[in-house]
């Protein structure tokens, strides 16, 4: 798997994923393997939005492109978290005191083709969670490549 460097990890942690090249980082013999792959009609290119806005689910859309099916029942996702993203996230939890009710996570992702709501919206999304005793977070990242 060819991964963005702030998504190898995480790709790591997919016992499926038996190697994963960070993607600004390739050496020639890796050039050449994705060369070889893409002749052959074996490279799959997953980053494309037609696949979040297509009418099908995501993973639906991954299958087809590499020409395969799955059962409901194989289309999970499944990873290895480390010990330290336990501990990160616990601490994250008790900081924000969020271990005593439900949390939702939102990521609104503003400037993506699929995410095309006002801000507002997505805060008046999560006031409405927030009034029947849930607690809100907002994921992301500060440097939102989509927002320019």
């Amino acid at each position: 798997m060819l991964s963005q460097p702030h998504f190898s990890a995480l790709a790591r942690a997919c016992p499926h994923i038996s190697e994963v090249w960070p993607v600004d980082s390739l050496n020639a013999e890796q050039h050449q393997c994705i060369q070889r792959a893409q002749a052959q009609g074996r490279l799959f290119d997953f980053t494309h939005w037609a696949h979040a806005l297509r009418p099908l689910h995501m993973i639906d859309a991954f299958l087809a492109q590499a020409g395969l099916e799955a059962s409901a029942a194989d289309k999970h996702l499944d990873l290895v978290i480390p010990e330290s993203a336990h501990s990160a996230v616990d601490a994250f939890w008790q900081q924000h005191k969020l271990e005593n009710a439900p949390v939702l996570l939102m990521h609104p992702n503003i400037g993506h083709p699929n995410r095309t709501w006002p801000q507002n919206n997505w805060h008046e999304l999560a006031q409405m969670w927030l009034q029947t005793g849930w607690q809100v977070v907002f994921i992301g990242s500060n440097n939102n490549s989509e927002a320019g």
